[in-house]
């Protein structure tokens, strides 16, 4: 019973983060600042900021949710079901970093490759 009660809880929680996340973007995207420009750029250096702790605080409670729910259903015959779609999950997450990974390695590997090195090269940097 009490893992229902947290697995609500968490739900409930996670709605809210993910209304606050929705409301910080329209906050961001409205200009609702229209001060000078150095005291607009840090409000929406916070912003983003903040956003960043909301989106750890919905993975964490995410992760949370996952663990009351095993908690709830351990030693049942749902037990498998729930382990047998974590496993998907987990590797699908794997597949998808793991082409991120190597898509953004080429990426900055032709970066550094188009970099100029002989125009306007100072004296003193060594290296050409």
């Amino acid at each position: 019973m009490f893992s229902i009660i947290l697995i609500v809880l968490g739900c409930v929680i996670l709605l809210m983060l993910t209304i606050i996340t929705h409301h910080l973007s329209s906050f961001q995207k409205e200009n609702i600042f229209e001060e000078d420009n150095v005291e607009e750029e840090q409000k929406k250096g916070k912003i983003e900021s903040t956003k960043g702790f909301i989106y750890a605080g919905i993975v964490l409670t995410i992760i949370g949710i996952i663990g009351c729910i095993y908690v709830w259903l351990k030693g049942t015959l749902w037990e498998g079901h729930l382990m047998e779609w974590l496993n998907i999950v987990v590797r699908v997450m794997h597949i998808t970093f793991g082409i991120a990974w190597i898509g953004a390695s080429f990426y900055f590997v032709w970066l550094e490759n188009a970099l100029n090195r002989t125009k306007n090269v100072r004296e003193e940097l060594a290296g050409n």
